[in-house]
């Protein structure tokens, strides 16, 4: 006799060929097993939303169920106009408000002595450290009263003038061009210094909020600063400013802050420095001994009480051929990602000066602004941060190849008469003659880097004119709208997958 039976299935049963109907205990059975696979499926797309904190919209993980990720998707097309107008409130309109109708201005003008002066990093020698540098006849000055030349009023200083740009970052007598690089080529990116920054203008008490990343600690500190800088022979000793504005002297000092003194900052790794601005995930490529391939390494702090920079640099045993090097760098700066590069050699800039090789300082690290691939030549724009001394090779501002190939000129935006601003072109066959070294920063990207900025310029109708000029670009530039659907986290994990769905298999070679 043949006999097949299904307890779990709720089809007819069939029994020495006959139909019958499922028992009730069995129909039970089939319904529980339902209920019980559902919640299952259920409780998968609720563990899988996460709600991401820039733009307060719910999303899912990568591997959350295809109709949990459906579901977030028209919720979110739902909740799109109204998370818009409260990031544009949250971004601009309070903002402008409250400095619209700030009276620390008058309150400084009123109470002189109201001025804030930073005890925890005084104005002594003790902030300046151990510099090559004499300390004899260093004076500790504010801006305003530096600039000021004879019975004229002083100028007003400010925190940001105009836009933020690398030409606004000018190295002084520390040996800082490692961090001073990093600064430029953040600049590169909107928002990317404001939020680092509290302040949106210059305070009027001198008092300056500026938020970094304890890498040892892996957490975000806030560093405390005031405008007194250190002058020798009339002369600011550090960073300079570019026309009236100070961020990047009070930048400098808060890594100052951070690191014990001065002379705590001399000498260091760009990376170190991304990573301090940003948070995210850094890692760098590397000349390997064999001369023909780039070795990756990733950074890793080392904790010490006496020593915030200590790190150490570990291979992780990819090697990359040249061509998928340049490729990468290529698809890391077109994707928004940081990028800065170290020369070959040591840097003897105080004992030898700028050195003659080409233009290009040894030991030296700059930003890279941009890289392009047009008619067969693979070219890489770089700045010195310095702001002078550039490369005068093939590509250089000056280069006679420029005018041959006129269609690379115009897809690089070259200028006959550009100035001396430390900026320029050269090919990659150039640069891995005289750099070994690319610093890359996955740098996170959505809502936060729509900063509030005040036009500072249009003195007390300031915050009116920028608010109307950051509300117009979050909704007639659809920044708003592009930040917030298109988010993109700075980790680690984003940055392997990135790398893997740039590259082929067969451009890297492990080296385990």
């Amino acid at each position: 006799m043949f006999t097949f039976t299904n307890r779990r299935s709720s089809s007819p049963v069939i029994v020495d060929h006959q139909i019958r109907a499922p028992t009730a205990s069995e129909r039970i059975r089939t319904m529980a097993d339902c209920v019980t696979c559902c919640c299952a499926e259920c409780g998968r797309g609720v563990k899988s939303i996460r709600c991401e904190l820039q733009s307060c919209m719910p999303t899912t993980k990568k591997d959350g169920p295809i109709w949990m990720r459906s579901l977030v998707c028209a919720l979110n097309v739902f909740l799109t106009p109204w998370c818009l107008m409260f990031h544009c409130v949250r971004i601009y309109v309070v903002p402008c408000i409250y400095f619209s109708f700030c009276y620390a201005d008058l309150l400084a003008c009123c109470f002189p002595h109201w001025m804030f002066l930073d005890k925890e990093f005084p104005a002594e020698d003790k902030s300046l450290g151990a510099l090559e540098t004499s300390k004899e006849g260093v004076e500790w000055k504010r801006l305003e009263a530096h600039r000021a030349v004879g019975d004229e009023k002083p100028p007003t200083m400010k925190l940001f003038e105009g836009h933020i740009e690398a030409k606004d970052v000018c190295q002084g007598a520390l040996g800082d061009c490692w961090l001073l690089s990093a600064i430029a080529c953040m600049t590169e990116f909107h928002g990317a210094i404001q939020q680092i920054f509290y302040s949106h203008k210059a305070n009027p008490r001198g008092k300056y909020y500026v938020e970094l990343f304890d890498i040892q600690a892996g957490k975000w500190v806030t560093i405390v600063v005031d405008d007194l800088f250190p002058h020798k022979n009339g002369k600011l000793m550090f960073s300079q400013p570019n026309g009236d504005e100070e961020w990047v002297l009070i930048l400098e000092k808060a890594f100052a802050k951070l690191c014990g003194s001065y002379h705590a900052i001399e000498g260091g790794l760009v990376l170190w420095a991304f990573q301090a601005m940003t948070g995210d995930a850094v890692c760098s490529y590397v000349v390997a001994d064999d001369g023909k391939t780039w070795e990756r390494l990733d950074m890793k702090p080392k904790p010490d009480d006496a020593n915030k920079r200590k790190c150490g640099m570990f291979t992780t045993g990819e090697h990359l051929l040249d061509d998928a090097m340049y490729t990468l760098l290529v698809k890391l700066k077109h994707n928004g990602c940081v990028v800065g590069a170290g020369s070959r050699g040591k840097d003897n800039t105080i004992s030898e000066g700028r050195g003659k090789t080409g233009g290009i300082v040894p030991g030296h690290a700059y930003s890279i602004i941009d890289a392009k691939h047009v008619e067969n030549f693979r070219l890489v724009k770089l700045r010195n941060p310095w702001g002078t001394f550039e490369w005068d090779g093939d590509w250089g501002d000056k280069s006679e190849l420029w005018a041959t190939h006129k269609h690379v000129a115009w897809a690089c935006g070259w200028k006959k008469d550009a100035p001396d601003d430390g900026t320029f072109w050269m090919s990659w066959e150039d640069f891995v003659k005289y750099f070994d070294g690319l610093d890359v920063c996955f740098r996170t990207q959505g809502m936060r880097e729509l900063q509030f900025e005040v036009a500072e310029e249009c003195g007390a109708c300031g915050p009116f004119v920028g608010g109307l000029y950051g509300i117009g670009r979050f909704f007639c530039l659809c920044q708003g709208l592009y930040k917030m659907w298109c988010v993109r986290k700075g980790t680690e994990e984003e940055l392997e997958d990135f790398e893997k769905g740039t590259l082929k298999a067969s451009d890297i070679k492990s080296h385990v």
